[in-house]
């Protein structure tokens, strides 16, 4: 009768590969780099077997577990009622899975100290994390977290030397949004802003800006009402 996955080795996993169970171990846990050649080799062997490591020894060992944390720094009023939101957690979750990784959704108040949530993301022990909804100047938490943590954030918060985004060109929407009015004959366009505390919303009015000027149309501040996202405003 063939062993269930979970009931294989590391030890084993190394003879049927013919591999150290050190470089097992490396690949398993990302921890060194391992040749190509040996990389590929311990793969094959782990899925022809179908061993499935054990996510807390992984962790116990020093290497990762399997965790990546999407932090949400919205009133949950905002969570539930903004479509956009759903969109963000089913990307993310989806993805996640695919990578047989496990997601982990956090929610941040905006009440809470920055260095409260560091603090929890470092207990955590999670491999990765994603931050969305953040509006501050993106060096308070360079400031804080530990160089070792791997952070990506949805949207340019301001420049950074360590961190990576995903982002979209909020210049360049602004202007086409704003572009494809004039092209249809609109002279005087009046435009609501987003909030102007956040950089995405300072961006889209420059591309407002832009595509006036580029067009010969003079800017004119009282058609620009300030907003702040809400459908309210």
């Amino acid at each position: 009768m063939a062993k269930k996955s979970t009931s294989y080795t590391i030890d084993e996993i190394a003879d049927a590969a013919g591999v150290s169970k050190a470089t097992v171990s490396r690949v398993i846990n990302r921890s060194a780099n391992v040749s190509s050649a040996k990389k590929k080799i311990v793969e094959q062997t782990i899925k022809r077997l179908g061993f499935e490591p054990n996510p807390n020894a992984r962790k116990l060992a020093g290497g990762t577990g399997g965790s990546i944390a999407l932090v949400l720094e919205e009133s949950t009023e905002e969570f539930f009622m903004n479509p956009f939101w759903k969109d963000v957690v089913t990307g993310f979750i989806e993805e996640t899975a695919r990578a047989k990784l496990h997601p982990v959704l956090f929610f941040h108040s905006k009440d809470e100290e920055d260095r409260d949530l560091v603090n929890a993301l470092v207990r955590g022990n999670y491999d990765a994390i994603a931050i969305f909804g953040w509006h501050r100047d993106i060096r308070i938490l360079e400031k804080y977290i530990p160089e070792r943590m791997t952070i990506v954030f949805g949207g340019k918060q301001g420049e950074s030397t360590r961190f990576t985004y995903v982002g979209v060109d909020n210049v360049e929407g602004g202007a086409m949004a704003t572009k494809h009015l004039i092209d249809i004959g609109a002279k005087k366009i009046l435009t609501i802003s987003g909030d102007l505390t956040v950089e995405s919303g300072r961006e889209r009015l420059a591309g407002y800006k832009k595509a006036l000027t580029t067009s010969g149309i003079k800017y004119q501040e009282n058609l620009v009402l300030k907003g702040d996202y809400s459908q309210e405003s």
